[in-house]
């Protein structure tokens, strides 16, 4: 008794790309499907129609997505309304980089108005400084003047002799009410002299306050323009942060983006001078360039990828799974 499946004269191996008996069944079935109207075959599309594809693609894991075959040729037919979409979506990258860039513009603006206030408030300080310093001087002569005025009398006083009185009336300039010179021998001389005295020292002590007056008014001045430029420091350092994290964590993403795309571009319109470029070609260095990119460029937005590789025809994850 002879083997149950005898081999055929003729037959060989099957490749494991290649369709089974079942397969071409469906493939009948699909042909019948092809030749129904298009509304009816896209009701009736499932996983059986990827059965068509004439090379395996292996990375195919979404049966909702239909892409062109590996051996399909990139003509131009194909390419330039891709090359088109690529413009598109990097005209709306770089409108979204130049607002973004505007803002940017406003706040080293300001971060520069700022600079420039806070250089103006200090040199009004420093002359503030210099000033104030001259005041106090000025204020410190008076009253010292003041207090020695005063010292003195207290010395002629002490002493009670006319000859000290004469010293004080003389160093002094002391005169009476009506403006005239002293007589030391005044039964009344102490109490003339101490009239004198505080008279004089009142005037001192007055020149005196209006230094310190300005020397506090100077400070006052100071110290509110010393609050400003922190203020303005503080603000400064607000929008040096502003504008630190929004080239980061937005304008260079979408840089990166609009650079990948680009390159997306240029390799496209090279294939339009090919004559013998395919699908496959274009996949092949799509996902090795993006591989590639994304290490060097680790912050280039999820989205740009996904158009990347759309555009590219390179399989996205089900959304479904």
């Amino acid at each position: 008794m002879g083997p149950l499946n005898p081999k055929k004269p003729g037959r060989r191996k099957m490749s494991e790309f290649e369709n089974t008996p079942n397969q071409e069944a469906s493939q009948a079935e699909i042909q019948n499907e092809a030749n129904a109207p298009a509304a009816q075959r896209e009701v009736n599309i499932d996983c059986n129609s990827f059965g068509k594809v004439s090379e395996p693609q292996a990375h195919l894991f979404d049966p909702e997505i239909t892409l062109p075959n590996n051996s399909e040729k990139l003509c131009m037919n194909l390419l330039q309304p891709l090359v088109d979409e690529i413009d598109h979506l990097t005209c709306g990258d770089i409108s979204d980089i130049q607002k973004l860039q505007k803002s940017i513009d406003a706040w080293e603006a300001k971060v520069e108005e700022n600079k420039m206030l806070m250089d103006k408030n200090r040199a009004v300080i420093r002359n503030n400084k210099e000033a104030t310093n001259l005041d106090q001087q000025n204020r410190d002569y008076w009253w010292r003047r003041a207090d020695n005025v005063l010292g003195d009398f207290k010395s002629a006083l002490a002493a009670n002799h006319i000859n000290d009185w004469s010293w004080f009336i003389k160093k002094h300039g002391i005169k009476d009410l009506e403006g005239s010179a002293l007589n030391v021998e005044h039964d009344q001389i102490n109490d003339l002299c101490r009239d004198g005295a505080d008279k004089l020292a009142g005037k001192y002590r007055t020149a005196g306050d209006k230094f310190d007056s300005s020397k506090r008014d100077r400070e006052d001045i100071s110290f509110r323009l010393i609050s400003e430029n922190g203020r303005l420091r503080v603000t400064n350092e607000t929008l040096q942060t502003y504008i630190q994290s929004t080239y980061q964590a937005r304008i260079e993403p979408l840089q990166d983006g609009v650079l990948l795309m680009k390159e997306l571009g240029a390799k496209m319109r090279a294939y339009m001078s090919s004559n013998d470029a395919r699908f496959g070609d274009l996949r092949g260095w799509a996902e090795n360039f993006l591989n590639q990119y994304l290490i060097e460029n680790p912050r280039t937005p999820q989205s740009a990828i996904n158009e990347f590789r759309r555009v590219a025809s390179i399989p996205l994850p089900s959304e479904n799974s």
